[in-house]
């Protein structure tokens, strides 16, 4: 399963159109297999849905989206858990259910 989280250093980006950076990871079994950053900044809505599109996101974890966005992506099949908080280790491990320690260095430096 692909999962993208929108981040701000080392927690989850509080709105989807503003995020930095997203962190996109690969999950199997509850481990990640592999995990990929992509910068956002300066990036349409659109332009952000169509990335996660394109980039075979089933799930996205996140503070605030637009409603529209929302919809669009859920429509595309797109999993969407809004309204998150907090450090984006932290959430995955209590939403996707995997460990911090698994996420590697980049969890731990934020």
């Amino acid at each position: 399963m692909k999962v993208a989280v929108p981040i701000y250093h080392d927690r989850i980006a509080s709105h989807f159109g503003t995020a930095p950076d997203l962190i996109l990871l690969l999950v199997e079994k509850r481990r990640v297999i592999a995990l990929l950053e992509l910068h956002l900044a300066g990036q349409s809505p659109a332009a952000r849905r169509h990335k996660l599109i394109a980039l075979g996101t089933e799930w996205l974890l996140c503070g605030a989206i637009e409603g529209p966005v929302r919809s669009q992506l859920e429509r595309r099949g797109i999993r969407v858990s809004a309204d998150l908080k907090g450090p984006y280790a932290e959430v995955l491990g209590q939403v996707v259910g995997i460990s911090t320690e698994q996420l590697g260095r980049r969890a731990a430096q934020g």
